[in-house]
């Protein structure tokens, strides 16, 4: 009796720690990320100029935050160049939504599928997820300023397309920037899709190949359903990056002139709010 009851208040003290142990996961997340966030609404009404805690605007200049971010994009607005940074932004969207996905859904299948070579190709994408930001750009940079890039052009006989004024200069600076941003990002992309497709049970994809599927059909019948969660979780990250993306353009740039021919909406907005 004595030995069913203690095993009763020990199998309940083990089930107390488990509630408390999974209320702690939300409950923390309010608290360091949640609280943060909302904390922001009455900060965007507040005025940091000469005060690190903040004054609020006033009711006559209530809006006087949200009216400057609509600034920074006037025409007039010469930093940044008849709103160059707004296109640059829509453009990094567009490029994650609409040419990253597709692209890197089509490799991380070759890459499940194990096509020829495929470890080799997994590691070469795995390189630059587990390498620093900074350093990529450093390596980039060296690539691209300091010749070897234009070397490579001059030995297949290409040379006459190499920019006089460099591949930073202000007419080259951003393009030069989306070849980094697909670089990066389709090694990033590809990482969460395979993982994602590696979930999927084997049993599916023996029975669609028993069954005569082809290949077009395995991907998008069974592979592409089960893995939509991460295409859309993609998806909205490549959205939000539209307001976010900015950072890689500051050190590619490395505060140059060019800057204000690639600067975007999260950069312009810290360079407005820190100014």
């Amino acid at each position: 009796m004595k030995k069913s009851k203690k095993k009763f208040w020990t199998r309940k003290r083990s089930r107390q720690v488990f509630i408390f142990l999974m209320l702690l996961i939300p409950v923390s997340h309010f608290i360091f990320s949640w609280s943060l966030n909302l904390n922001m609404i009455p900060m965007a009404f507040k005025n940091y100029n000469m005060s690190l805690s903040g004054e609020f605007w006033g009711w006559d200049n209530l809006f006087e935050n949200f009216k400057g971010v609509f600034r920074l994009y006037d025409s007039t607005n010469s930093m940044y160049h008849e709103g160059y940074a707004l296109r640059n932004s829509l453009m990094v969207g567009a490029l994650s939504i609409f040419v990253l996905i597709p692209l890197t859904l089509f490799f991380s299948y070759l890459l499940f599928m194990k096509m020829p070579g495929y470890k080799i190709w997994q590691v070469l994408m795995y390189i630059p997820c587990i390498t620093s930001a900074i350093v990529l750009v450093l390596v980039y940079r060296s690539f691209v300023v300091y010749g070897a890039f234009d070397s490579i052009l001059n030995h297949i006989g290409l040379s006459e397309i190499i920019p006089y004024e460099g591949w930073l200069s202000d007419k080259y600076a951003w393009n030069t920037i989306m070849v980094f941003n697909l670089w990066t990002g389709v090694s990033t992309n590809i990482v969460y899709y395979l993982s994602a497709m590696r979930r999927i049970p084997t049993e599916f994809l023996e029975a669609a190949r028993v069954d005569g599927a082809t290949e077009y059909q395995t991907f998008f019948k069974i592979v592409l359903p089960l893995i939509a969660s991460s295409v859309l979780t993609l998806t909205l990250m490549g959205l939000g990056s539209i307001v976010s993306w900015g950072a890689i353009s500051l050190m590619m740039m490395d505060s140059s002139g060019g800057i204000s021919y690639t600067g975007a909406i999260g950069l312009s907005l810290i360079n407005w709010s820190t100014a």
